[in-house]
């Protein structure tokens, strides 16, 4: 009875860090359109190499404004330090992802470029083999699913 006990005790000890350790990360952005993008914006900053002594800080949503533009390639852009400056075009259409880092944009079929809007500048870490920055298409009657990783801060 008394190694039931111990064993019962340890599973709900074990349940209840787990469930601290976990943020809305992993909570689901439900798209509520029927064509366009939707998707999660996520903080992470810190060293992120496993190891002993590492500040490695977790993941959390956060709150953006999203700038998308029609495909925009790198060598186009002018970079300052870890981010861009705005290009010489206006935003296709402007975006704020919520508390739970969800957002949803409804676009005409076609090929953007999404930046996220920072104190500096813009922001984008993803470029596809011909130098397009942070790419997504928009087909026609469909929702296309674009998560973004603000991750300029974060050690690797």
């Amino acid at each position: 009875m008394k190694k039931l006990l111990t064993i019962s005790l340890f599973c709900l000890f074990a349940t209840v860090v787990v469930a601290q350790g976990q943020t809305n990360t992993e909570k689901p952005c439900p798209a509520k359109i029927k064509q366009g993008i939707y998707g999660k914006v996520i903080w992470q900053e810190g060293n992120q190499m496993p190891g002993p002594g590492n500040n490695q800080k977790k993941m959390k949503p956060v709150k953006r404004e999203l700038w998308v533009y029609f495909s925009i390639q790198r060598n186009d852009l002018v970079k300052q330090g870890k981010l861009f400056q705005a290009p010489d075009v206006k935003p296709v259409a402007k975006v704020e992802s919520d508390e739970n880092g969800c957002f949803q944009l409804k676009l005409p079929a076609g090929s953007y470029s999404i930046f996220t809007v920072e104190k500096n500048g813009l922001f984008a870490n993803l470029f596809d083999g011909r130098g397009i920055v942070a790419p997504f298409e928009v087909t026609q009657g469909k929702v296309t699913q674009v998560d973004i990783m603000i991750n300029y801060r974060s050690l690797y």
